[in-house]
């Protein structure tokens, strides 16, 4: 395998402090010169600003016409151009790449995402020379560190645990939780493997589910992943399941006959969790999907409103993982532009899965998305913050990186504004991970990850993917940079090929 491309280095560190309209300002290694910063909180534009940063922070964000360039710092120039906070994918899945799992990280910062939450870090039942295409969590870790130390290109990494879930389909891909005592047994081992998050599941039972969240807090460990759907929002909340990915819960919430099939739903998980027989096809997973139109045919919307105006006052973020599902959208314009990137069987894979989401876009799977885009309308305006996230993994139709831009473009198709799509893409990431202090927003004191645009993305945010340069943690990559990580990847790709 090619060994990545190193990061630019920076310039000399400057000398004296000059001082702008009487006010001293700081020393710094890289200044961006007369830029529109876009204020992600307000959904402002800043015109005419100089940015400042020293080592990986930012020291000033001022006026341009108050700054003198600090001597030896290296400039750049930002008139005309727009800079944003790093993007983030809340929703990847590093395991599942062909070759390498560190193989694709640079083509994140080729797309201007400077950081991701790797939601399926730690596959259960898998021998250390395993072939399945699941990296073991130890190789992960040694990826985020190797990133950390700058030593690999590539975004930050937040790893969550193997989801916990009860008897289901995918089984030897989730730790199958039973009782409490399992549960809590699987978060301990998790957190001893060192994941930042634990990840929950779809089918996982109430007991199971409660234990888990309560082993998880006495580490210190937020509860992320999928809601699982024998769950009453009550229970959510108590939990403190900081975001929930996907939206089965709501096809319960919002039906005419939700409160019922939950009621039948939790009692199945209960039968699952002990009858051993149950297997990988747990009763209560059967149950639920055999239910689904049903749940469709009985959608309430004014029901939808109340229970999401309800479910908004417990503060949690919500990850619709749009461009996933919808056929008009599988394979966007950005997810196609990444299939020279990836590894022939990569490649084949994921054009196998974009066939079948647009073969089935006229049945089943384009009534589902149409509701679900729905039910997501109805969560935005009831201010419940989303968060993008592309499910992003071999095979998916979303693809490492690229495909963010065209979930930012669903979100603004859904009724968000292009400024409300970009924080659910910074801020909002920042806030739901607990590191607003640090990330999220163009501001003195904050880690330097940011992207410069050509065009400006409130007007059009498919302006995100006109990427003029990368700063991540300080490190600059201007444009020739980021067209040379991307052929890296590329060649990498066709190296490692059989």
């Amino acid at each position: 395998m090619r060994t990545p491309v190193p990061f630019l280095l920076l310039g000399l560190a400057a000398c004296a402090a000059p001082r702008g309209a009487g006010t001293a300002l700081p020393l710094a290694d890289l200044a961006i010169r007369d830029v529109g910063v876009v204020d992600v909180e307000s959904g402002a534009l800043l015109p005419g600003r100089t940015v400042l940063i020293a080592g990986n922070r930012i020291v000033a964000v001022r006026p341009a016409d108050e700054v003198r360039l600090p001597a030896g710092a290296r400039v750049v120039d930002g008139a005309g151009r727009y800079l944003v906070p790093g993007l983030w994918d809340m929703h990847a899945h590093l395991n599942g790449a062909a070759s390498d799992t560190a193989r694709l990280l640079p083509a994140y910062l080729a797309s201007g995402v400077t950081g991701i939450r790797d939601m399926w870090s730690d596959p259960p039942g898998l021998a250390p020379d395993s072939v399945t295409g699941l990296a073991l969590i130890e190789e992960t870790r040694r990826t985020r560190d190797r990133v950390r130390a700058g030593r690999l290109p590539g975004p930050r990494i937040v790893l969550a645990s193997g989801p916990l879930d009860g008897p289901h389909g995918p089984d030897g891909y989730v730790h199958v939780v039973r009782s409490a005592e399992e549960a809590r047994a699987v978060v301990a081992a998790s957190a001893a493997k060192g994941v930042d998050l634990i990840g929950t599941y779809r089918w996982i039972g109430p007991e199971a589910y409660a234990a888990a969240a309560e082993a998880a807090r006495e580490r210190g460990l937020p509860l992320v992943g999928l809601a699982p759907v024998a769950a009453t929002f009550a229970e959510l909340t108590a939990a403190g399941q900081r975001t929930r990915d996907g939206y089965l819960e709501w096809e319960i919430a919002c039906s005419t006959v939700g409160d019922s099939l939950r009621a039948a739903r939790r009692e199945l998980a209960r039968r699952d969790a002990r009858d051993p027989s149950a297997g990988a096809e747990g009763s209560m997973a059967r149950a639920h999907l055999a239910a689904r139109p049903r749940l469709r045919e009985t959608f309430d919307p004014e029901l939808c409103r109340r229970a999401a105006a309800g479910a908004a006052r417990s503060g949690f973020w919500q990850t619709p993982r749009l461009v996933y599902g919808r056929p008009e959208a599988s394979g966007g314009a950005h997810g196609a532009r990444a299939a020279e990137y990836l590894h022939p069987e990569e490649r084949g894979a994921w054009q196998s899965r974009v066939a079948q989401v647009r073969r089935d876009s006229a049945g089943t799977v384009s009534a589902a998305a149409r509701r679900e885009r729905e039910i997501y309308r109805i969560l935005h305006a009831a201010g419940i913050p989303l968060l993008v996230g592309t499910e992003s993994y071999f095979g998916s139709p979303a693809t490492w990186g690229f495909s963010v831009h065209d979930e930012l473009v669903e979100l603004v198709g859904i009724g968000l504004t292009p400024a409300q799509a970009l924080r659910a893409a910074t801020l909002e990431p920042a806030r739901a991970l607990g590191m607003a202090d640090s990330l999220g927003t163009v501001a003195p004191g904050k880690l330097a990850d940011l992207v410069l645009l050509d065009a400006d993305p409130l007007q059009d945010v498919r302006n995100t993917a006109r990427i003029a340069a990368v700063i991540h943690d300080g490190r600059l990559l201007d444009r020739a940079a980021l067209d040379a990580l991307l052929e890296a990847v590329r060649r990498s790709a066709t190296a490692t090929a059989p």
